[in-house]
């Protein structure tokens, strides 16, 4: 492997990992919230 390919790796795995771990966290954030809580009462 040359050291292009391997910061190529690095910087594709990075991506995915904080692409997966960005669109995990919104979704927890907006269900936690009491909006519907608050509605409903």
């Amino acid at each position: 492997m040359t050291a292009v390919q391997a910061v190529a790796l690095l910087l594709g795995a990075t991506g995915l990992a904080l692409a997966v771990w960005a669109l995990r966290i919104p979704h927890r954030a907006r269900r936690q919230p009491d909006t519907r809580t608050n509605r409903t009462r």
